[in-house]
């Protein structure tokens, strides 16, 4: 989490290295004492520790620090969406467990978050430039191109590591502060629809003390500038 915080206070570029990445000697590195799991609960802080195959090279995957809008979307885009009470909706939930469903919601929109969060992509082979395309209001999203070489488990598992990091409070919102249907927030306040809360979303990125960590290059607006 600190790698995390500290990446986008100094507007740096976030790097993941998946758990399923061909380069990665599981071997060694559970000889080493890091399991898989143990792996994916902290992979910012425990990179270093990964040992890579000989002569090998790890897959980097450029994150974006996801930003309210961009979860928005996800779930949109997942097909899930918020009834009158302010709970997650999707098809088949109203038999749910309510702590099912806020789950098993929140997991559909994953793989979508890593549609929108994933800037870009080294050492992986006949990856595009560029890669990413204008989306709803201020979101991009990968081209067609890109997303054919992320498989789904890949996608599941960056959207899994970007929405639990948002959930600690380094992403600029969470699900329940806006919903899709314009409905009222958890805390009581109005919300804005999911078209309103996207049109609305500035090029400007700020930190939760509302100081500006990056703002879009206007030659290319899915390029951030420091």
């Amino acid at each position: 989490m600190a790698t995390f915080l500290t990446s986008v206070l100094n507007s740096e570029p976030i790097f993941f290295v998946s758990s399923y990445d061909p380069a990665i000697d599981w071997v060694k590195t559970q000889a080493a004492g890091m399991t898989r799991a143990d792996y994916i609960n902290n992979p910012f802080e425990q990179v270093h520790k990964l040992h890579k195959k000989d002569g090998e090279e790890f897959i980097r995957i450029e994150l974006n620090p996801p930003r309210q809008v961009d979860t928005l979307v996800a779930l949109s885009l997942a097909g899930v969406s918020y009834d009158e009470n302010g709970a997650l909706s999707f098809a088949g939930s109203d038999e749910m467990a309510p702590g099912l469903r806020a789950s098993l919601g929140s997991s559909l929109a994953h793989p979508k978050l890593a549609l929108l969060c994933v800037a870009d992509v080294y050492n992986l082979d006949d990856w595009p430039s560029p890669c990413r395309k204008p989306y709803l209001g201020s979101t991009h999203i990968l081209t067609d191109e890109a997303q054919a070489l992320l498989p789904d488990v890949l996608l599941e598992e960056i959207g899994l590591v970007i929405n639990r990091l948002d959930s600690l409070g380094n992403g600029s919102g969470s699900e329940s502060d806006v919903s899709p249907s314009g409905d009222i927030s958890s805390d009581g306040t109005n919300t804005q629809t999911l078209a309103d809360s996207a049109e609305e979303t500035t090029d400007e990125r700020f930190d939760d003390s509302g100081v500006v960590i990056g703002a879009r290059s206007q030659a290319d607006p899915d390029e951030m500038t420091a």
